[in-house]
């Protein structure tokens, strides 16, 4: 299971069952809301101070 979280200039992707972050990624402005979609195995991550919707894949979630 992943953990998505926002940072003050980004967001991170942390696996919870060894507690190692991912992914640990800069925006171009803070994240204001995160959605996970589990059936796509994706994050969402929205930036209005750009204008931006970023879609993220899930590490180790997705179809070998």
């Amino acid at each position: 299971m992943a953990l998505v979280t926002a940072t003050p200039t980004g967001f991170t992707i942390t696996d919870l069952s060894g507690h190692t972050v991912l992914v640990s990624e800069t925006t171009p402005s803070p994240i204001a809301g995160i959605a996970v979609d589990p059936n796509l195995n994706v994050a969402y991550l929205t930036m209005p101070d750009s204008s931006t919707l970023l879609t993220v894949p899930l590490p180790g979630t997705g179809s070998n």
